[in-house]
């Protein structure tokens, strides 16, 4: 007597595999957006320090006294020292038919990709105020915050960074 051996899965074993694999493919799925958020975010932060380095260099490439609005810096509020736009490799936006390049208005810099829009503002640092390293009046040391907004073609971006730096008067 051959007695007959059933072949293939159960229906009920075949249910238990999908609802496994199902649950294993939610899990992968739920950590991919996590995934995804998390090289967004890394890459804006790379995006931002770049462009924060390339604003921080051009300012203390500058003599101190040059700045823009480095006179109407004060101890009690902070002084918008420029505004500047990026596009989406970092990369500034400026007239380059000028020497130096001078940063373009907004209405400019919208129409060549602008993504990043830069505020430059500045306050004098109230432990330094009166010293002077070249007995001018300008402040010794300047706290700078850079505040980096984007989409900049809206008026209110939803997105924002700020970074610090100083820049000492050592003309």
């Amino acid at each position: 007597m051959n007695e007959r051996r059933p072949q293939g899965f159960s229906l009920v074993e075949v249910c238990m595999a999908l609802g496994i694999v199902s649950f294993a493919i939610i899990a992968v799925l739920g950590m991919l957006t996590v995934g995804i958020n998390t090289n967004k975010n890394s890459l804006e932060n790379t995006a931002i320090s770049i462009m924060s380095r390339q604003v921080v260099g051009s300012l203390r490439a500058q003599t101190f006294s040059d700045l823009p609005n480095i006179a109407s810096v004060t101890t009690s509020s902070q002084t918008q020292l420029l505004e500047a736009y990026f596009d989406a490799s970092g990369m500034r936006l400026q007239d380059t038919s000028t020497t130096p390049p001078a940063d373009l208005s907004r209405t400019a810099a919208l129409t060549k990709g602008a993504l990043y829009k830069c505020t430059v503002s500045a306050k004098g640092d109230t432990q330094t105020t009166g010293l002077s390293l070249n007995s001018s009046t300008l402040p010794a040391l300047v706290a700078l915050t850079i505040t980096f907004s984007w989409p900049a073609q809206l008026t209110t971006p939803p997105n924002s960074a700020v970074v610090h730096a100083s820049l000492s008067n050592g003309d």
